[in-house]
């Protein structure tokens, strides 16, 4: 499954990092889902940073998940 959505919303806090995405279903209405990330401390060891993914450079923003 791929779905393509917009980033609303970025919380870096523990013990999770979460990003909010809102999209259009097949009969038009706006859904709101919650994705869960890595620690913050495993996403920074990993190569992220905060200065990446502060709000206002990802709120907005067009991702496409897919799932397996």
């Amino acid at each position: 499954m791929t779905v393509k959505r917009t980033v609303t919303d970025v919380t870096w806090k523990s013990p999770e990092v979460h990003f909010d995405i809102d999209g259009k279903e097949l009969d038009g209405r706006v859904t709101n889902w919650e994705q869960e990330l890595g620690s913050p401390n495993l996403l920074l060891s990993q190569g992220w940073s905060l200065d990446q993914q502060r709000l206002q450079d990802c709120e907005g923003r067009k991702v496409t998940m897919r799932a397996r």
